[in-house]
Order: structure tokens, then sequence, then C-alpha cells
């Protein structure tokens, strides 16, 4: 408000004037589903939601409105002052959380400004998201480990992050190709006993950003992910026989990597058209396999691993001992 001085004919007499200064703001609420910070077309509104309006010192309600069906909200004869804007937390739940409400708006005389209001899911670190509350609806980044084939109907890709991995269930079909950055937004979920990220959309960030290399191992230590800590990695064994080999109902090809007492089962799947009669039990073994471990819950709560190759290059087979004939 401001306060002036009035002058009138008789100088005797003076009538204070007073102001009343004010701006408008209006804007959008709306849920941030790419992570970007920015209203995108892709971004759907948040309607019927409270908007507050409070004192940046005091957070002092001043004004309060509520968005219409399309997210948007306007604020007239807000007072010349600096306020911070927010959506009430009640519209938030226990998922969302907002971003840049904390920045100070500043209203002068006159002003009509737009502000949108965003939120969005929180950011968690792969590692992370293996101790975070199954049902949790989080954003998460890493390295493709396998591209995600459009045959799948699992829709698995695996990333990595800084020290551990993750396996991404029923992901977009988005053309996520082996070494992209990608963001991930998804629910955390148990899926065979470990933890993983399910109906996720990702948002390609670095075309190729890194090679994926396989970690050396043993298969004693693949067939339990080395106690876990390998879920979901690319891992890579060498030298080893073939055994056990059948064609379940889903057309997978299953066979037993085995050396000495240890083994692990590797399963090649239909949709990656490999030609299983190179992988004959007594004729062929193992020279090195590569791929992505991947749990299964045997019943009563026992997890062991599978191998998962990606392609017919992660597998490269040789002539068993036994079926080399000396000169």
């Amino acid at each position: 408000m401001l306060t002036g001085a009035l002058a009138c004919a008789d100088a005797t007499d003076v009538e204070l004037l007073q102001i009343r200064g004010s701006g408008v703001l209006f804007g959008q609420a709306f849920v941030d589903l790419d992570g970007d910070g920015l209203l995108g077309a892709q971004d759907p509104p948040m309607a019927d939601v409270d908007v507050l309006l409070v004192t940046s010192t005091s957070a002092r309600v001043v004004q309060l409105t509520t968005t219409d069906e399309n997210g948007a909200f306007s604020l007239f004869e807000v007072p010349v002052g600096t306020y911070l804007l927010s959506i009430d937390a009640s519209a938030l739940g226990d998922t969302l959380e907002m971003f840049g409400s904390g920045d100070p708006i500043s209203v002068q005389l006159g002003d009509t400004s737009q502000v949108n209001l965003g939120a969005t899911y929180p950011t968690r670190t792969i590692e992370e998201i293996l101790t975070a509350p199954v049902g949790t609806t989080v954003f998460t980044s890493g390295i493709a480990l396998n591209s995600r084939n459009n045959a799948d109907p699992a829709g698995q890709v695996h990333f990595s992050g800084e020290t551990a991995y993750l396996r991404a269930l029923n992901v977009e079909r988005s053309g996520v190709a082996t070494g992209d950055s990608v963001r991930l937004l998804g629910r955390v979920v148990s899926d065979n006993g470990r933890p993983a990220i399910d109906q996720v959309t990702p948002t390609v960030l670095v075309r190729g950003a890194a090679l994926p290399i396989p970690v050396e191992t043993t298969v004693a230590a693949a067939s339990t992910a080395d106690g876990g800590a390998l879920d979901a990695a690319l891992v890579r064994i060498r030298t080893v026989e073939i055994a056990d080999t059948a064609t379940a109902a889903d057309g997978n090809f299953h066979f037993w990597a085995v050396d000495g007492a240890d083994s692990v089962e590797v399963v090649l799947r239909s949709f990656l058209g490999f030609d299983t009669t190179d992988f004959g039990p007594g004729v062929a073994r193992l020279a090195q396999g590569t791929g992505l471990l991947s749990p299964v819950d045997d019943g009563a709560g026992i997890v062991r691993w599978r191998l998962l190759p990606r392609a017919g290059s992660d597998m490269v087979v040789e002539p068993a001992l036994a079926a080399v004939q000396p000169r």
C-alpha cells in the first residue's frame, strides 16, 4: 500500500491518499513425468488442487485458490511484496514432491506474472532403490546393459548404477539401446524375491554413453549372483560344460553351464533366434558365455539366478573335449 499527501486549495487542509499496489499471478500446476523440470505436452495437469500464496518471511497465507480441470489457476490483487507459491501438501500424497516451490516470487505494482507449479516423483539412485519401500514411484537413471527388444513380452531391460544393478520390467517401447544413458520413471516392486522397477517410462539422455563391460565371474558366483551383489548385472563365464538341455513350453531353450560341482542355468530366449543345435551336451562346450543375471524364486523364498544372453554373439561355443579326435 502506497501512502502520499494530497494538498488542497486551502493549504491548511492536508488529505492522506492511500493507493493499494497489487499485481496478478497465474500459471498451471502439473505432474512432471519426464523429470526435466519443465511443463511439457506429456505432463498431466493437477486439477482441483489448492494453490497457496504465502509470505516469504512468516509463511502467512495471503491467498488461496483452486486449479481448474486443466490445472490452471489465477491470483488477483496480490499486494506488492515477496511470496512463496505452493501446492497444498494433501494433494501431493506420499509420493509426489514439489520442485521450485522454495523460490521467492516478487510482485511489483501492476505486474502480471506466470508461475507454473510442478510436482514430481523423488529421484533415487539405483543403490537407494534396492532398499526403497515397495510401491514407491521414483525416478532413477543408469546405463542400459541391453536393448529394449520389442519382441520381449516382459519388456525387461537391465541398468547399471555406480555400484549396483537394477532390472526394469515392462519398459515402454522407446528405442532404448545398449549403452544408452537413460532416466527411468517406475514403481518399486519385488519380483522373484528381488527389487526391481515396473511399468517403466524411459527417457534417453545420451545415446551410446558408455559401453557396458561384463563382470568376469565364476559359475558358482553366477548361480547366486555373488550373494545378490551381482543381481541384474551383466556377467561373463568361461570354459564350462553344457548339460541337461530342454525346450520349455514357451519355446525358450534351457541348459546348465557346469563347472565341476557348480552349475548355473542358461536361458536362450526364443525371440532372440538362437540355433540351439549348437548346444549339444558332450558335443559342444561353452567357451565364453555372457548374459544378464535374472533371479527366479524356486519357492519357499529360495532365489537362484539364471544367465540370460542378449544376442547370439554372447554365446561362444567350441567342441567338447570328448568330441575332439586326436590326430
